[in-house]
């Protein structure tokens, strides 16, 4: 019965017959619902549970519940009525039906709501333990997850996987000198310009401390030196609010058949740290001695006559 469920219940009923709607008043009345048959348009502020109509359509009439009906959290009884609703009765349905029909879909509704409501909560506890807390980049957890997925099973050629690593040039530098207020700002800074130099299919992440990472899909040895190298100077030509002059420098790679995560991992952060070694503000590829400087007058090393490839 109504009276057993353990919350109050908001019900609309929507009939153009008065004597229908005192009727079904009067079988659903009781000490924890609350009953509405007027004005036709409820306000947009009010909490409704259930209506109960012999309307084919109910929106017109609803329109403020509109989302609410969409998405189950209003349920709809139909009496007599063809149109669309969870329950319908016949009209000639008796008290003690549309009182069990009321109960039955009130905790339907409630058991909807419940369930949504934790799944949102899920999303947000999940978003909330894959992101960065600073920049809003994924988190390095975020990273591991999407590098697993990303390299499992063989390169058959047709994609590819290219990973580099971004770090801030003397980062510890700008903390000691400016504050570690704008340091964060400088991070933030770095984040979103990685965000708005990649693709969609690109995968960018904050690793820790001042390094980020990119996970480049379908880039060749060819292809990858160049946008690598465009990032990177996107960001050293970015303005930083307080900092007189930023660099970056970077490190890939590109993955081969018989290369594991980890392994990928490790040859694109050697070649970062080849990049800090020669001078940092440039580009290095794994398992190359090819190198690009920024327009700052480093000196390019000498690798044997080989010319750059990035």
């Amino acid at each position: 019965m109504v009276d057993g469920m353990t919350h109050c219940i908001q019900i609309f009923i929507l009939t153009d017959d008065l004597t229908k709607a005192a009727q079904w008043r009067q079988h659903l009345s009781s000490s924890n619902t609350v009953i509405t048959t007027a004005p036709p348009k409820l306000p947009r502020q009010s909490v409704l549970d259930l209506v109960v109509t012999d309307r084919s359509v109910v929106g017109d009439a609803l329109s403020a519940h509109s989302s609410q009906l969409v998405q189950g959290d209003v349920g709809v009884i139909a009496i007599g009525s063809g149109g669309p609703a969870d329950v319908t009765l016949s009209s000639d349905v008796t008290g003690r039906e549309l009182k069990l029909a009321v109960q039955l879909m009130a905790e339907i509704v409630q058991l909807r709501r419940e369930r949504r409501s934790g799944t949102e909560i899920r999303k947000i506890l999940t978003h909330l333990a894959l992101s960065d807390p600073l920049t809003g980049s994924p988190n390095r957890r975020a990273w591991d997850d999407e590098l697993r997925s990303r390299t499992v099973g063989g390169v058959d050629g047709s994609r590819r996987v290219c990973l580099a690593l971004i770090d801030v040039d003397h980062f510890k530098s700008i903390n000691d000198q400016y504050g570690h207020a704008t340091g964060d700002t400088v991070l933030k800074s770095i984040a979103e310009v990685l965000k708005v130099n990649v693709r969609e299919q690109d995968f960018v992440a904050r690793l820790g401390g001042d390094e980020f990472g990119i996970l480049f899909d379908g880039l060749d040895e060819t292809s990858s030196g160049p946008v690598v190298e465009r990032i990177r100077m996107a960001c050293s030509d970015e303005r930083h609010p307080y900092v007189d002059h930023l660099t970056v420098s970077a490190g890939f790679a590109i993955r081969n058949r018989d290369q594991g995560r980890r392994e990928l991992y490790q040859a694109a952060d050697k070649a970062l740290r080849n990049a800090k070694a020669r001078g940092r503000d440039r580009t290095e590829v794994a398992n190359s001695g090819s190198s690009r400087d920024s327009p700052t007058g480093i000196e390019e090393p000498d690798h044997g006559g080989k010319e750059s490839q990035i």
